[in-house]
């Protein structure tokens, strides 16, 4: 093998690391909304591994579009990231609901809760990022709450359910607007 530019530079390029480019918010939303439509598609026609396969995609660019948010504060990504990272974990869990797969709508109905809660109660997380998880969170722990019971174990669903309550309650109190201080009279 003879050593020219191109091999020198191939040898380069394969030792320096690779610039990432991250996919914008926009860009992530359009591909989680393919996702979402490729896999309900295969839901319909009863393709459960495809399903399941491609909602797992759409929930990962969800939790992506949801790190974006937190880090970037990207608007786009803080209005959506929650509701599609719960509609993700939904529509795996409304699959393994039909395969009558206990332990993964188990699974599911906790990672919606934990991420929800964790990022409700992030006091490093915008304001209004925290607001939007609390908004999913209440639909969250109602279906975790009603599953855990379901499986008889009541401690441990209060718990969850106490957990958000607080959760939520902290975020409504910061939102809430604050009194102004009164003008002081001159007279």
């Amino acid at each position: 093998m003879s050593y020219n530019m191109a091999t020198q530079n191939s040898a380069v390029a394969l030792q320096e690391p690779a610039v990432k480019v991250m996919p914008s918010s926009g860009a992530r939303v359009a591909l989680w909304r393919g996702l979402t439509l490729q896999g309900n598609l295969a839901f319909e026609r009863g393709h459960d591994v495809r399903a399941r396969q491609v909602y797992e995609e759409a929930l990962s660019e969800a939790d992506e579009l949801y790190a974006g948010a937190a880090l970037r504060h990207d608007k786009l990504a803080i209005r959506l990231a929650p509701l599609l990272y719960t509609m993700s974990c939904n529509n795996i869990i409304e699959l393994a609901r039909r395969q009558k797969d206990e332990e993964t709508m188990g699974i599911f109905l906790y990672r919606s809760f934990a991420k929800l809660a964790g990022v409700t109660e992030a006091t490093q997380a915008s304001l209004e990022l925290r607001w939007r998880s609390a908004l999913n969170l209440r639909f969250a722990t109602r279906a975790l709450v009603q599953h855990l019971e379901e499986q008889g174990s009541t401690s441990v669903a209060r718990a969850h359910a106490e957990r958000a309550r607080l959760a939520v309650g902290e975020v409504r109190r910061l939102a809430r607007p604050r009194p102004r201080p009164a003008a002081a009279s001159g007279s």
